[in-house]
């Protein structure tokens, strides 16, 4: 990562609200939010996110928003995307997937293996839960 020179602060103050989103009003590149870093004009999005402390998860990683507005810099909408055979996956934290997943089984087209887990979950209880408070 090269170093910048730039602050939260600094940014959020190149920026105007419209309803939820702080809307950048610095520089663009196809409008897209940019800075100057060094002689390099880099994603605004990108710094912000550093700044945040969550640096690039990966080199392929692009910042994206969740409210899909292409110039908004409000911090609690900006994340980490990155593109995986051709569709976009939001980096998370563990318990973000884990909850993610478990919704997704729900929603998926295998019912009877939704079923199956539940009903074994209410005869035996938890298994995974059960190791853990055997070897603790």
């Amino acid at each position: 990562m090269k170093e910048h020179t730039h602050t939260i602060f600094g940014l959020l103050e190149q920026t105007q609200r419209r309803g939820e989103c702080l809307i950048w009003t610095g520089g663009q590149i196809d409008g897209l939010p940019t800075v100057r870093v060094g002689q390099s004009r880099v994603s605004a999005k990108k710094v912000m996110l550093e700044l945040l402390g969550k640096p690039k998860p990966v080199p392929q990683a692009i910042a994206a928003n969740t409210c899909k507005c292409r110039e908004c810099m409000t911090p609690d909408h900006l994340y980490w995307s990155v593109q995986v055979n051709g569709t976009t996956a939001k980096t998370m934290t563990p318990e973000q997937a884990e909850q993610e997943l478990k919704e997704a089984e729900e929603r998926m087209a295998l019912p009877i293996v939704v079923q199956a887990k539940r009903r074994v979950e209410r005869h035996v209880g938890n298994p995974f839960a059960q190791l853990l408070s055997m070897a603790g």
